[in-house]
């Protein structure tokens, strides 16, 4: 496929249709993480309620063991691990749906659908951390030489084996609390449960999200303070688009990333700029000839949480060489817990997780688009 016929996905363009597909598996394997109901049966989420309020710590326990498993579904998935929520999810939307009759929903407004933005994902490698309370990222570099000998008896120099340096990172602690009538509860238990549950883990990956991009912005200022742009160059953007990744790979050359002229590579911006970015990569009336193409793969996202103007000035893109040094850290998977505030009849189901990103600014070349 040329790169020139890319494959549209939502806010995203890419160089080959596996590309595209293994983005939109991932999308939807995210978003049935995050709304697979907790309870699919009306005598379970009843029981389970039962085992909330009855006061004894064995069954509430128990109860809420469950409820916090339910919560860890999305951390689960982007871990690799097996979730029982998200298996026994599957398992329903198979077959027939059990009946409410008591209750139908039609819309379900989980707060602005925009936010949940997942193009970040592209930036930052995932590394699973649940039992570290701190993570290095150590970038080890190979320092042995071959020298020039005079003779067969000349002194060899010595090199050291290797070198390297580290970028430690810790947690950020985050929570999340909701109070919850306990009579809604025992009148509704499978909806309330599936809402809550359902509301929390939303939120939360809202959270990363903005969380992300923060990280992200920070980078971009970083690198653009350094003097990692790139100019508007030759009147055309794909030689602007070229001589950015070119800049990228030289500056991240020889470090141990395996660079080579087929790396792909990530540029994002703000949605605004998708038409202006998008016509360097089509043929014009559907001709190739004469019309001049990016050389070089270069994905590209658009979202509404980075500026036009990247926060610094003028009409700019970011482009990324993703999932090396930038790293999201997920020390601690979202868990629920409860308490009973019997003054107010409510439980209240409270979230917490802890993460952190670190976003490498020497793997970011600003792009100056006009």
């Amino acid at each position: 496929m040329s790169q020139a016929q890319h494959q549209y996905s939502s806010n995203s363009y890419f160089g080959s249709k596996q590309d595209q597909d293994i983005w939109e598996a991932h999308k939807s394997a995210m978003l049935e993480s995050i709304f697979a109901p907790a309870v699919v049966e009306h005598e379970k989420a009843k029981a389970l309620v039962d085992d909330i309020l009855s006061g004894d710590s064995t069954r509430s326990e128990k109860a809420w063991n469950f409820i916090a498993k339910a919560a860890r579904s999305t951390d689960d998935y982007l871990a690799g691990r097996k979730n029982d929520t998200v298996e026994r999810h599957k398992t329903i939307n198979s077959s027939v749906m059990p009946i409410t009759p008591a209750m139908v929903i039609t819309f379900l407004n989980m707060g602005d659908e925009n936010q949940l933005d997942m193009e970040w994902m592209k930036v930052y490698a995932i590394d699973p951390l649940g039992t570290a309370l701190a993570a290095s990222v150590a970038e080890i570099k190979n320092m042995v030489e071959w020298y020039d000998l005079d003779t067969d008896t000349s002194t060899i120099p010595e090199s050291n084996l290797t070198a390297s340096t580290w970028a430690d990172y810790r947690p950020r602690w985050k929570g999340a609390r909701v109070n919850i009538s306990r009579e809604i509860m025992q009148r509704d238990p499978m909806t309330t449960v599936n809402l809550v549950v359902s509301a929390i883990r939303y939120k939360a990956e809202i959270k990363k999200s903005q969380d992300a991009y923060t990280s992200i912005q920070a980078g971009i200022v970083t690198a653009n303070g350094a003097g990692q742009v790139t100019s508007y160059t030759g009147s055309s953007l794909p030689r602007t688009f070229d001589a950015a990744r070119y800049a990228l790979a030289t500056r991240n050359n020889n470090k141990g990333y395996q660079l080579s002229a087929a790396t792909r590579m990530q540029l994002m911006a703000n949605i605004q700029l998708e038409g202006v970015i998008e016509a360097a990569y089509n043929f014009t009336n559907f001709i190739a000839f004469g019309t001049q193409l990016p050389q070089r793969p270069i994905d590209r996202a658009y979202t509404y949480n980075l500026a036009a103007d990247l926060g610094i000035s003028g009409t700019k893109a970011a482009l990324f060489l993703p999932q090396r040094g930038s790293r999201h850290g997920q020390f601690k998977d979202l868990t629920i817990e409860n308490v009973t505030r019997i003054e107010n009849n409510a439980i209240v189901f409270v979230g917490r997780m802890g993460y952190e990103f670190i976003t490498e600014s020497d793997q970011i070349q600003v792009v100056n688009l006009a």
